[in-house]
């Protein structure tokens, strides 16, 4: 839980900091402190490291909303009222306001295409359908108190429980997901797990509804840490860590199209991963944590932190699961990881958080720690909309918040709070180096002055390797000595754009310079097969 309080001293600052395409900090902007106080008293928080979870995800209490000038809004709930404060462009104070809780519980924050949406809820231990469970309120882009949905006599004595809750907009439905906890059976067992509601935006009621704990099948599942919905090309699809039988993560897309009258009737796509581990290993594996879900053009994209299933390390590592739209099928599922701590390290990584920077390019941030000392870094690297790094790790100074990155202009911002310290830090979402065509220089594919990137890819030559991931899955330069070293000599491929095998049986004029050599195919095709339009891909018919 949150820590917060009222206190009668100011906020004393808001602090920006940058972190570009190298990793440096500029000095703190200070904003005047009588700027950051509204009337009646400071609110006193502590949103770090919030978005990390070792069972089940809390709701998230803290929300950036972007506009398309470069200024934003925070949002943040402190159990007993709604702050709101609009910063401009260069991160100063505009202007502060209050929104009233109107139920006990606060679900989440959605900042909606034409409106922004509240949800609340309250417990009914009476089990009383007239009792409501779940209060959605709508409010317009002034902030002006809008339309009023009400939910009741759905099967919840606790909304909200054990879980995150998350939104997604099509055409005119308004998508919340959540956790909650049922009515008691007739044992008096209660259970918990994901429901779904569907807002009719420019109406005054709720549209769809899905409560019961049923099956992946139809779009519910028992026993939920975390959900996740995005509903982009209009699929509403749905990633939950099932903490039932360790399935880890359970994917779901709906065969009713998402803006439809009735997205949730019907039957579910079902996916699992990362669920299987040696189960006569005593206690066997670390569980996984969830930390969201993007879509590109081919896959949806989900950001987990989870130990190897074999049970190799204790450590916990990010990873990008990848399931393909086109088919959604557990077989042709990819996990990429951005880290890989060897067995015996002290290492270990937080939640991490996904950012869509645009249909091909994404960001994933996390945290680090030695042990349970926090390094007060922040970690973060770029993939693709396959999953797959497109640069090496960064870092900025600093930490992670239950509070979502948003693309603000040219960065991606979020903000922690530290009793009456609030800092909003800033990262370009420029993944170029000096070049204005924002293509990524691949220095980690650069040894004694040779770019060996024609045959390796750091992240393709990890998720190829369970070893490379788990010796050098966090140090790309080690990963290629290896390749050099090693991975040339025993053929391993190191990229989706060449394999040594196809490059020798297509050409039998380098079968009769290198025979057996294999290192030497790798090196003719850098040094001149690459450039000649050699083919190291596909076999030559």
């Amino acid at each position: 839980m949150k820590n917060k309080m009222w206190i009668n001293n100011k906020i004393t600052s808001v602090l920006l900091i940058f972190c570009l395409t190298v990793s440096f900090t500029l000095p703190f902007l200070t904003v005047d402190a009588d700027a950051a106080v509204y009337s009646g008293s400071s609110i006193v928080s502590n949103n770090i490291h919030d978005h990390d979870y070792s069972g089940y995800q809390n709701v998230t209490n803290s929300y950036l909303v972007p506009y398309s000038d470069g200024s934003f809004t925070r949002v943040e709930s402190f159990g007993d009222v709604i702050l709101l404060e609009k910063y401009n462009s260069n991160f100063t104070l505009a202007w502060q306001a209050t929104v009233p809780m109107e139920l006990e519980l606060f679900g989440g924050f959605y900042s909606g295409d034409d409106n922004y949406y509240f949800v609340f809820g309250q417990p009914n231990y009476s089990h009383s359908d007239s009792v409501t469970e779940i209060q959605i309120v709508k409010y317009t882009k002034d902030w002006a108190r809008s339309t009023v949905y009400t939910v009741k006599g759905q099967n919840i004595v606790y909304p909200f429980y054990g879980c995150n809750t998350d939104f997604a907009e099509v055409g005119n439905n308004i998508i919340i997901r959540c956790g909650h906890l049922t009515y008691p059976d007739d044992s008096g067992m209660c259970y918990q797990g994901t429901m779904t509601m569907v807002v009719a935006e420019e109406s005054d009621f709720i549209r769809n509804i899905k409560t019961d704990v049923i099956d992946a099948s139809a779009g519910t599942i028992e026993n939920a840490g975390a959900t996740y919905i995005d509903a982009t090309y209009g699929t509403l699809t749905a990633v939950d860590h099932s903490r039932t039988n360790r399935y880890g993560l359970v994917g779901m897309a709906y065969s009713n199209h998402a803006g439809s009258d009735y997205p949730l009737n019907g039957k579910c796509k079902t996916v699992t991963a990362l669920g299987q581990y040696d189960a006569t290993l005593l206690g066997g594996c670390p569980e996984m944590m969830l930390g969201g879900l993007e879509t590109s053009s081919q896959y949806y994209l989900a950001a987990v932190a989870t130990a190897p299933m074999d049970c190799s390390t204790t450590s916990t590592n990010v990873g990008i699961v990848a399931i393909p739209r086109a088919d959604f099928s557990g077989s042709q599922i990819q996990i990429n990881y951005l880290t890989g701590f060897a067995v015996g390290s002290t290492m270990t990584c937080s939640n991490p958080f996904i950012v869509k920077v645009d249909s091909t390019k994404f960001c994933v941030l996390w945290e680090q720690r030695d042990g349970y000392t926090d390094t007060e870094k922040v970690y973060y690297a770029f993939i693709d909309g396959s999953g797959n790094r497109l640069t090496d790790t960064k870092t900025i100074d600093g930490c992670l918040s239950d509070c979502q990155p948003v693309v603000v202009g040219s960065n991606i911002v979020w903000y922690t709070t530290n009793g009456a310290e609030m800092k909003i830090y800033a990262v370009s979402t420029s993944i170029s180096s000096g070049s204005s065509s924002g293509v990524y220089s691949n220095s980690a594919a650069v040894y004694g002055g040779i770019d060996y990137s024609a045959v390796f890819d750091f992240s393709y030559y990890c998720a190829a390797y369970p070893d490379i991931r788990v010796l050098y899955g966090n140090d790309p330069q080690a990963a290629l000595v290896h390749f050099i070293t090693y991975g040339m000599s025993q053929g391993r491929q190191a990229s989706a754009n060449f394999n040594v095998y196809t490059y020798k049986n297509n050409y039998t004029d380098l079968q009769n310079a290198y025979g057996a050599d294999l290192k030497k195919y790798y090196m003719h095709f850098i040094s001149c097969g690459n450039a000649e339009g050699r083919n190291g891909r596909s076999t030559i018919k």
